[in-house]
Parts: C-alpha cells; sequence; structure tokens
C-alpha cells in the first residue's frame, strides 16, 4: 500500500472543533498555501455525517444519531506535501477527543471499521479536566 504524505483531521468520540472567533490562525505568508477554502469540504475526504463545513470552519461532530463508526478522520487528498507548516486554530469542548495526524498512512485493507481510518503521527487535542496532563502531546 502506496504511503501517503497527508494531513488530516482525527474524531474519535463526541467532537466539537471548529475555529474559535477570538483566536484565528496566523495569516498565510507568501509562499504558503492553503489546504481549506473556508467554504467547502474540496479536496477533503470524510464521513459528511460528522464533518461540514460551519462558519467558514471545518466543524466535526458525533451526536447519538451520528455515531462515529470506531476511529474516523477527515482526510486532506487535494495535493501532496513535502516539509511544510501547519497553522490553524481550533476550539474544542470539555469531554472531547481529537487530535490531528500528519503523514500518515491511510488505511484500506478489510480489517478496518470505515473508509476513514489513518495511522501515524498524531498531536492530540483536549480540552478535558480529567486528563488536562495529556494535552498536546505527540
Amino acid at each position: 500500500m502506496n504511503r501517503f504524505l497527508i494531513l488530516l483531521f482525527i474524531i474519535f468520540l463526541s467532537v466539537n472543533v471548529e475555529a474559535d472567533d477570538s483566536s484565528q490562525a496566523p495569516p498565510v505568508e507568501s509562499g504558503m498555501k492553503p489546504i481549506f477554502n473556508g467554504e467547502d469540504l474540496s479536496g477533503w475526504d470524510g464521513d459528511l455525517r460528522l464533518w461540514s463545513v460551519k462558519d467558514g470552519v471545518i466543524h466535526g461532530e458525533t451526536t447519538p444519531e451520528n455515531k462515529a463508526n470506531g476511529n474516523t478522520f477527515i482526510i486532506w487528498k487535494g495535493g501532496e506535501t513535502k516539509d511544510f507548516e501547519l497553522r490553524l486554530s481550533f476550539r474544542c469542548n470539555a469531554t472531547n477527543n481529537s487530535g490531528i495526524q500528519y503523514r500518515s498512512k491511510h488505511i484500506t485493507d478489510d480489517k478496518v471499521r470505515n473508509k476513514w481510518v489513518v495511522r501515524g503521527y498524531q498531536h492530540e487535542i483536549r480540552n478535558e479536566n480529567t486528563l488536562s496532563s495529556v494535552s498536546g502531546f505527540i
């Protein structure tokens, strides 16, 4: 299986991740290329029951009606990366379990529970009081 150099966002259980109005990603510098257009999920692949664009940001959310079938990701497939600098803003609730996968491999064999499984490096994003010491680990 080919190893993809992809950026993607991860959603585990109950997640609500979107940009915070009071904090925005730094402006795009000369030579940088945005991977999200702020309008739709062009260039991205994920379970559309869980992923959408709201108010110009990528919004991931599971609900009792729309549960994730195991770990599921939104995968950027809009190109290939070399060396890169990822800049973003995020907002999460107090019970989320989320993160950012990068330089990961898209797993497409018959052993996965859904079409959006990857393996690789992950930067954890959490906003929990019970596991606050794990925020930001790689």
